[in-house]
């Protein structure tokens, strides 16, 4: 009898309790939204209204060749260059500007040695025009040389015959300057000079056939030099230019890097930020790509 009761008691209060949910039904569910809303409003905001809205547009991607990249002359080729490198890359020079002695071991940047390539291409074609003209002075020494010659006395022979061979540009400029001056004193230098009953000076011809001697023989040693440095240069132009290209394929290869300029721009309603660091794959082709590393240069200012 006492469980019977106790049912007949629990029943009783469960149907209350539906009864009472069922009076209240209506406000229960509005209750229920209402908590659904406020917890939804501010989620929707977050995730789908107050988002930013980053767009990157890559507008241009270059590959520069480092500048840290530098070649010694460490073959027989390639130090057939050093004449054709500017000074000031292979001497000491203090900050007065006076060169010291020759740096030991120098290197250079792939452009110099193109450029010093051009030129001894350049060269190359020059040295049989420079021959010739130096071949012609030698003639015109022989002339002024010979006393059978009647044409080119040696008597006549002046400082402005000298400066028309450009010895500057063939031999030392200490040395062509020293001839130049030896013709003058020759010809020029009126007070330790005897005069005829005519009044004319009597040069030192021997003075002067023996300086034109010098001359000769320097011209003749840049002749054979010219002569070396053609051969040499003739044979082995194009194992300089093997020799370069493939130093400037390595360059490309193992020392270049690329600039990426990229405009970020965000156009959502909630404020952004970017890192200076990111990464960044270049697809070339199936399972072929690049990763290159991005910094952000100014981000602190302009992002």
């Amino acid at each position: 009898m006492i469980d019977k009761g106790n049912n007949e008691t629990k029943q009783t209060q469960k149907t209350g309790l539906l009864d009472k949910a069922k009076n209240h039904l209506k406000g229960l569910v509005l209750g229920g939204l209402g908590v659904v809303s406020a917890a939804a409003v501010p989620v929707w905001q977050i995730y789908f209204v107050e988002t930013s809205e980053v767009a990157i547009e890559i507008t241009s991607i270059s590959r520069i060749e480092s500048d840290h990249f530098k070649v010694a002359l460490d073959t027989d080729e390639l130090q057939m260059l050093e004449p054709y490198i500017p000074e000031n890359l292979l001497y000491e020079f203090n900050h007065l500007g006076q060169r010291g002695d020759k740096i030991d071991f120098p290197e250079f940047s792939l452009v110099t040695l193109f450029t010093a390539y051009d030129k001894a291409k350049q060269d190359l074609k020059n040295i049989s025009i420079t021959k010739t003209k130096l071949q012609q002075s030698i003639e015109r020494i022989d002339a002024y040389l010979d006393p059978a010659n009647q044409q080119y006395p040696l008597d006549e022979f002046r400082v402005s015959e000298l400066k028309s061979w450009d010895l500057s540009n063939h031999i030392d400029d200490a040395e062509a300057q020293y001839f130049e001056n030896q013709v003058l004193a020759i010809t020029r230098d009126y007070s330790q000079m005897e005069f005829n009953v005519q009044a004319e000076p009597a040069l030192n011809l021997s003075a002067l056939a023996f300086l034109l001697n010098d001359v000769k023989e320097d011209i003749t040693d840049v002749i054979r030099e010219s002569n070396n440095r053609h051969e040499r240069l003739r044979d082995d132009i194009r194992n300089i230019e093997t020799q370069l290209q493939k130093l400037k394929d390595q360059q490309f290869e193992q020392n270049t890097f690329f600039t990426v300029d990229a405009v970020v721009s965000n156009s959502g309603r909630a404020s952004t930020s970017l890192r200076p660091l990111a990464l960044m794959r270049v697809q070339i082709s199936d399972n072929n790509y690049v990763d290159i590393r991005l910094e952000q240069q100014h981000y602190s200012e302009q992002s």
